[in-house]
């Protein structure tokens, strides 16, 4: 999203605000005009290794992002700089300081003479529960029951609490629970599941994802009545393997069944957030060489969250460099607000260096996802749908491939496998086969400690009979012998 909010505008004054949805590309920058501006950027952020949205994993993305406005603008003055409280080590601490930060930083610290510019990244869709309402109603999907793994990383139970909360109106009746799922025995949640619905949303990584799935599989359902729905925001190591041919991803996952997760994993689909077309890939992968060789982390690292930040710098320029007139130099009230600047960008799209970028009439990122399923040949998780975002926010789902699931081309429907009310003819029929069978056990079981007591009895009985008659001579025990 370009622009500023309401609140930031009357506590930041005329600062220009930048926030960029999360994913995956960015933008190239037009010819420069000959006008000048000072622009004084700065970014609430903090230092640790907590999260993936950290300084400490997105600092190269600033690096080389001032570095490209100074390179394609070298008439203006661009300057950036992180304000990271003492003591803060996490995003949720932020957002609760954010405002005084940004309004000392406005007021007393930044350069008067220059363009205020608050540069933020949000690293979450902002229309994740469209996309999900939009999935959902599709395949008539009403009732679903969301899992959250509290042990996963932040982002995962974002999702998960977002769409919890802005479910409301929108049709659909969600029950949720939260769980550390590699910890927890789940036959309390998966006989819940088996009542109440047949679609799961779970919000976890790769590792609690395939620690439910073993457990539905001893309770009978990943047998194609019931859709195990995950979502991925992009492929990290933090986030875990969405597959079910992995080594363990964490020192409290055991999974060595691997025949039985592949077939358990035949009920999940996987609503991929970050979905790039080969040519905006080709154009990331330019960047990622400077940005691994800034890193002071390594090299693992979140590619579509520094793609980004990048972009943010990108964006920032174009707006900037259209505000100048040929050949003068520009003051700060000329800029006039963010909100006014996010005009300027609304409703067009950017070709840029890494890949292309569209903003909607709200001035948000359009985005498009993808649905996985694993398939049957290449044992991988593979496209089977695209969602394309319009310029209303809606989507377009364009069908990669034809479903199949467990032999039948639709997924399961939304009454539960019981039915509404339980007494669905199959589960009364499993019923009473179970009970005809326990019956069946108990009454030869019956039967056979009845007829051991009846022998034992009669045994019993017999040397008792033999004790009291003692006196009782057998003919054969008389030995009659005649005296002449």
């Amino acid at each position: 999203m370009f622009g500023s909010s309401g609140k930031m505008e009357e506590k930041v004054g005329r600062a220009l605000v930048v926030l960029l949805i999360v994913t995956g590309t960015a933008l190239t920058a037009p010819t420069a005009n000959y006008g000048s501006a000072d622009v004084d950027i700065v970014t609430l952020t903090y230092f640790g290794m907590d999260s993936l949205v950290s300084a400490n994993f997105l600092e190269p993305a600033y690096r080389t992002g001032l570095s490209h406005l100074r390179a394609t603008y070298p008439h203006s003055n661009f300057t950036n700089r992180f304000i990271s409280p003492p003591n803060t080590s996490s995003c949720g601490q932020l957002v609760d300081i954010h405002q005084d930060q940004l309004a000392r930083w406005y007021y007393v610290e930044r350069r008067p003479s220059a363009v205020p510019v608050i540069m933020a990244n949000g690293f979450l869709p902002s229309n994740g529960t469209e996309i999900y309402v939009e999935l959902l109603i599709r395949q008539n999907w009403t009732t679903v029951t969301a899992v959250k793994d509290t042990a996963s990383p932040d982002l995962f139970r974002s999702i998960g609490d977002r769409l919890s909360r802005e479910l409301d109106g929108s049709g659909i009746t969600i029950t949720a629970r939260s769980l550390d799922v590699l910890r927890a025995d789940l036959t309390e949640l998966l006989t819940l599941i088996k009542n109440h619905c047949r679609v799961i949303l779970f919000f976890g990584g790769g590792a609690p994802l395939r620690r439910l799935l073993s457990a539905a599989t001893d309770h009978h359902m990943t047998n194609g009545e019931y859709v195990y729905l995950a979502v991925q925001a992009f492929e990290h190591p933090r986030f875990g393997s969405f597959t079910w041919n992995t080594s363990p991803m964490s020192s409290r996952e055991n999974n060595t069944d691997t025949d039985k997760l592949r077939a358990a994993y035949q009920s999940v689909l996987i609503l991929f957030l970050v979905q790039q077309d080969e040519n905006d890939l080709a154009k990331v992968n330019e960047l990622v060489p400077a940005w691994k060789n800034l890193s002071t982390v390594g090299t693992q690292l979140p590619i579509p969250y520094l793609t980004s930040t990048y972009a943010a710098f990108e964006l920032l320029g174009i707006v900037i460099n259209n505000s100048l007139g040929s050949n003068r130099s520009v003051q700060p009230s000329e800029l006039l607000s963010g909100r006014s600047l996010a005009q300027q960008v609304i409703n067009q799209t950017y070709h840029l260096k890494s890949g292309s970028l569209t903003l909607n009439g709200k001035a948000i990122r359009r985005i498009t996802v993808a649905l996985k399923q694993l398939d049957s040949h290449s044992d991988l998780m593979e496209v089977i749908e695209v969602g394309s975002e319009n310029m209303d926010g809606t989507f377009t789902w364009t069908r990669r491939r034809n479903v199949s699931w467990f032999g039948q081309d639709h997924f399961p429907p939304n009454e539960p496998y019981c039915g509404y009310t339980g007494l669905a003819p199959k589960c009364l029929e499993d019923r009473n086969g179970r009970f005809s069978r326990t019956a069946g056990s108990t009454a030869a079981a019956v039967l056979v400690v009845l007829g051991t007591l009846l022998v034992s009895g009669w045994l019993l009985h017999k040397q008792h009979l033999q004790r009291s008659l003692w006196w009782n001579l057998a003919a054969t025990d008389l030995s009659l012998s005649a005296t002449p």
